[in-house]
Order: structure tokens, then sequence, then C-alpha cells
């Protein structure tokens, strides 16, 4: 067995992928970096998310406790990741407000609730990408202007000549040229 998990078929799997993916999304972090967080390799991070191994409750503590110190306002600690993974606390000591079983109501709440914060991640994603294309083409806009700008001064500067060679041209070959000649 490799440490970190328990092999058991029936835990449920969807909702640690949703917390999993709702952590995820809410602090940028890849499964490297949340792997990293858990002392494990990324691959045992997709075998938890896909149900195919349920993670030891110390390895769900450890890696709930690391996110709470280093995302506070997450709101996920060892207890709610535990949770995630299908472990009851049956001593008050661990958790004295857990309840025996959830109802499937409360399981849906939870649900919804799960979804409407990783929709709301996604738009806030989505937000900081449309601000961030924004930007870039704003740039953009700015250093076309500026080369449209310097290309305008240059034609500028190359009219000015030409109608000063013109002028010198005249004043050279006498008063019987004409602008037609010089053109």
């Amino acid at each position: 067995m490799v440490m970190g998990m328990v092999k058991t078929p029936d835990w449920p799997a969807d909702r640690l992928k949703a917390l999993i993916d709702r952590i995820q999304d809410e602090t940028g972090l890849n499964k490297a970096q949340l792997a990293g967080m858990a002392g494990i390799n990324p691959s045992q991070l997709s075998r938890w998310t896909s149900g195919a191994t349920r993670p030891q409750h110390k390895s769900m503590v450890d890696l709930g406790e690391a996110l709470k110190a280093r995302f506070p306002g997450l709101g996920v600690d060892g207890r709610s990741l535990a949770a995630a993974a299908g472990y009851d606390f049956e001593s008050p000591a661990v958790q004295p407000d857990m309840p025996e079983q959830t109802s499937q109501e409360e399981a849906d709440a939870i649900g919804v609730d799960v979804i409407e914060r990783i929709m709301a991640a996604q738009d806030r994603r989505i937000e900081l990408i449309l601000q961030r294309q924004a930007e870039e083409q704003r740039q953009r806009d700015e250093a076309m202007q500026a080369r449209l700008d310097e290309q305008s001064e240059k034609l500028s500067e190359a009219t000015a000549q030409i109608t000063e060679l013109k002028d010198y041209i005249r004043r050279m070959g006498g008063e019987g040229s004409s602008d037609q000649d010089i053109a």
C-alpha cells in the first residue's frame, strides 16, 4: 500500500473532487502545487480526485491545515477536507459539531454551494482575462498610434523638404520653371 491512501471503493470521491476543484479555482494553485502542500506526488492527488484511492485521514488534516495557514479566507481546514473524503467524526474531541449523517437535502445544498463558488471563481477568472486582454489591446493601440504619429511626422518632414527643394530649384532655374516642370 502507498503511504497516504487507503484502497476503498465506497467513499464520496465526488465530494472531495468538488472541494479540491474549488480550492484550485479560488487559490490559483495547480495540481503540482497543491500536491506539494500535501507532501504527495501530483499523480497521487489525481488518484484521490478520480476516486481510485481514498486519502488517509491524516493526509487530509495535514493538507487542510496547510491550506488554512496559507489561505485563511478560503474556509478550508483539515476537518472539512477529511469530511469531504468521507471520514466520520465519532469522537467529540475531533469534531464536536459534526452530525452523524448528512441528509440528502443538506448534501444537495452543499453541492449547490460548491457549484456556485466554482461559478463565481470562473466569473472572476473570466473578468481578469477580459481585463488583461483589454489592457493588452490598449497597449497595442498606443504603440500603433505612436508609430502612426512617427510616420506622420516623417511625412511632414519629407513634404517640407520637397517644398524647400522645389523653391530652391525655382530660384536656381530661373523664372521660366513651373511646378509642372519640377514635379
